[in-house]
């Protein structure tokens, strides 16, 4: 009996329980309903297609509430585009994501950016935004899609330049027959027999062609021939050619010319002089050697600066390059001094380091010509008179590598006797 009063109660509650999980069924479908506030609707415009290395802007825009803020995530090909800038939002990333944050505290009908990319490389991207959150004025939460637009980059090469021209050129010694002009492509100089080095400096007419100078600066009595030719960005070569006439001893030239025949150094087509800096101040290259004694552990050889060619002196060593500039505001050439030279930078120092090693080759080297006569000596006053010894304004020094280095300092007092004696 009681076994059947327990079945009559379970049959009686079921009904119950059936209508309690339909009524809770209903609040909880009406409490998901109710997350959000409403919808919205989101857009990406722009897009299209676009030439490498121009901008392309997208316009990001929510509509159809009244809106508080909007945070989204846009995502594109980082190979393909560079972000650039957001106006209308702020946003920060790069790198294939940027996220974007727009805001209005009256309430709007509307919230849009635009976002800027640059097209870096060939090729198709979707640009897609992505909503994070979107609110309304009340700061009811609305529901959003995404959004995506397609940019194409296309590379139309511009067409590559034929310009093989010259726009100058200029020789260190001597001058150039006829005067130079981008059309003539032959050239005679002649110079003096005590001219032993010979280099041209060119400009050229496109900084998109290449130039390459054949033939040794380092000139032989008679003709001697250097060929310049400059390459196009399109392949295409054209070729000038100089050659530089060493007079014979005696200063005769072949070809029964003459010395005194030569066109003055000072000719219509003498270019600007080379110029560079060093320590604050402007210098200029002297290109010629003539009247200057070279010690005999130094040889005179010619160097790389930019699109130029230099004449310098070098160590026996090979270790030791030497330029000699003269301040740009002086008019007097025993202004000039002396300058480490490293045709690696293209650039003059005061300074020079050294290894061990190379400063005990050196100071090898340099042992016979480097000491001076004894002071109060009839040398040292010859040598103080004829400006042998460099002046303090004009001295280089020799930074020595390695723990030992000071104890070899001593080296250095070469002073470098390498010196700027002028020939009476």
């Amino acid at each position: 009996m009681e076994k059947r009063r327990t079945k009559l109660k379970l049959k009686a509650a079921v009904p119950a329980l059936t209508i309690m999980i339909m009524v809770l069924s209903v609040f909880c479908f009406a409490g998901t309903q109710e997350a959000f506030a409403g919808s919205a609707r989101v857009s990406l415009g722009g897009g299209g297609t676009v030439e490498k290395g121009s901008n392309i802007s997208v316009t990001l825009k929510y509509s159809g509430a009244t809106f508080g803020s909007a945070t989204a995530r846009v995502t594109y090909d980082s190979n393909i585009l560079e972000y650039l800038s957001c106006s209308g939002a702020e946003a920060n990333g790069g790198g294939g994501n940027v996220i974007v944050t727009m805001a209005n505290g009256s309430g709007t009908a509307s919230l849009a950016c635009t976002i800027k990319f640059k097209a870096k490389k060939a090729g198709s991207t979707s640009v897609k935004a992505s909503t994070t959150d979107v609110y309304n004025i009340d700061l009811e939460e609305l529901s959003a899609g995404s959004a995506s637009t397609t940019v194409t980059v296309n590379n139309a090469a511009e067409k590559a330049s034929d310009n093989a021209d010259l726009s100058a050129m200029q020789v260190s010694s001597g001058t150039l027959s006829p005067a130079f002009s981008p059309s003539v492509t032959s050239y005679r100089v002649n110079v003096k027999n005590s001219v032993t080095v010979c280099t041209i400096s060119v400009n050229k007419a496109d900084s998109r062609s290449s130039v390459s100078v054949t033939g040794s600066p380092d000139l032989k009595v008679g003709e001697n021939v250097r060929k310049v030719t400059v390459t196009a960005e399109s392949g295409k070569k054209k070729t000038y050619t100089v050659t530089i006439v060493r007079a014979a001893a005696d200063g005769s030239l072949p070809d029964n010319k003459n010395q005194d025949e030569q066109k003055p150094e000072n000719a219509e087509n003498k270019t600007e002089p080379i110029k560079t800096e060093t320590g604050g101040k402007t210098y200029i290259v002297c290109e010629d050697f003539e009247g200057i004694e070279i010690p005999e552990t130094f040889s005179e050889a010619a160097a790389a600066y930019n699109d130029k060619q230099i004449p310098v002196i070098k160590s026996r060593e090979g270790n030791i390059v030497l330029g000699l500039l003269k301040p740009d505001d002086s008019e007097e050439e025993s202004e000039a001094g002396w300058f480490f030279y490293s045709e690696k930078t293209g650039s003059f120092f005061r300074k020079h380091s050294m290894t061990v090693d190379e400063i005990f080759a050196f100071g090898q080297s340099m042992a016979d010509e480097a000491a001076l006569p004894a002071s109060g000596s009839e040398g040292a006053e010859d040598a103080s008179e004829s400006g042998g010894c460099i002046r303090s304004d004009n001295f280089m020094y020799i930074v020595l590598g390695g723990t030992l280095a000071l104890l070899f300092i001593a080296v250095v007092c070469l002073q470098i006797s390498i010196i700027r004696k002028r020939k009476d």
